[in-house]
């Protein structure tokens, strides 16, 4: 069933006006050689765990959470699916009103977008939680503003990521909440979808890791899971990589970074990724050790990291930590 209820037409609105910000200074005051930060624009409302894509000059962001963090309730969730101007973050597009969901998963592909998984507050905010995790995939066209079904994943995901390599989908880490966290089932598996050939349906593979809220994104035909966080309520540093030729995983260099809400991106011949400081890493195939870029202005976890360009990136959403309501709002570019 087609998880979305599209009932809105697209429309244009301006929020706030785009401003310089002051970028991450180096230890000990010196001269900075990384790549600086500059504040573009900003969010129309702050979020944290939603799905985000970069397309075409655009800055697209589907659904997200706005509520008290652990408190989760309808009230909370998002449902706006909409798309920023990178060119002029004043220009925000109101595509659709979706079902309220946070951390539901946007990958660009063919020109078109994937949506996949995420998870439904059934509850009222003055009601015992009862949260659900999605099974559901979709995919955009934005030439036609509509959303086309796909086949349901076998099993709900919420809190994992989504990556695609060549026309399959991959969907990595996470878990299945059916009521509360207690009780929710972790992934062990990873899935893939043929993209050309929805039909032939789901195939799932076994992960030699168990974690969510972990970053993923491809290099190549091979994919990279970074950190998150495993069963035991560990906070994990452990980078897996993923062979997608050869269906084969092996570790890489852990990520030098808080792994708990990290966000990564591909970004040239490697990936990208950032964390809780706000420090910008790059890891490239072959290397042992992550690269320091530089630095966001504004530290975050659950917000999300997109390359813009060859020579850029953005960031946005995201919370500076578990114990306080304040989100971020700044879109920020760093240029590389």
């Amino acid at each position: 069933m087609l998880p979305f209820i599209l009932c809105c037409a697209a429309s244009a609105v301006h929020f706030g006006a785009t401003a310089p910000a002051n970028h991450s200074p180096t230890a000990g005051g010196a001269a900075s050689p990384l790549a600086t930060s500059t504040s573009i624009g900003f969010l129309p409302r702050g979020l944290t765990s939603f799905g985000t894509a970069v397309d075409g000059g655009w800055l697209y962001v589907l659904g997200g959470y706005f509520g008290e963090p652990h408190a989760y309730s309808i009230e909370g969730q998002s449902s706006a699916f909409m798309r920023i101007n990178l060119h002029d973050t004043r220009d925000v597009r109101l595509l659709d009103d979706v079902e309220p969901v946070q951390g539901a998963e946007l990958v660009p592909w063919n020109g078109q977008l994937v949506s996949v998984g995420g998870m439904h507050a059934r509850n009222t905010s003055d009601e015992p939680s009862k949260l659900e995790s999605s099974d559901s995939a979709a995919i955009y066209d934005p030439i036609a503003g509509a959303w086309t079904a796909l086949p349901a994943m076998p099993e709900p995901r919420s809190s994992h990521r989504a990556v695609v390599v060549r026309d399959t989908l991959y969907v990595i880490g996470g878990w299945a909440m059916t009521g509360s966290s207690k009780g929710a089932k972790w992934a062990d598996t990873y899935l893939t979808l043929d993209l050309v050939d929805p039909a032939s349906g789901w195939q799932s593979a076994e992960a030699p890791f168990v974690s969510r809220a972990l970053g993923a994104a491809s290099a190549g035909s091979s994919i990279y899971a970074v950190g998150g966080i495993t069963q035991s309520r560990d906070v994990s540093s452990a980078v897996w990589v993923l062979d997608t030729d050869k269906g084969q995983w092996t570790q890489g260099p852990d990520f030098p970074d808080w792994g708990f809400g990290v966000s990564a991106s591909s970004h040239g011949s490697g990936i990208v990724a950032s964390g809780k400081t706000g420090a910008v890493y790059e890891l490239a195939p072959g290397q042992t050790a992550w690269d320091h870029q530089g630095d966001l202005a504004h530290g975050r976890i659950f917000h999300e990291l997109r390359s813009e360009s060859e020579d850029s990136l953005v960031a946005l959403g995201g919370i500076v930590g578990m114990g306080t309501r304040g989100r971020v709002r700044a879109i920020e570019r760093l240029t590389l």
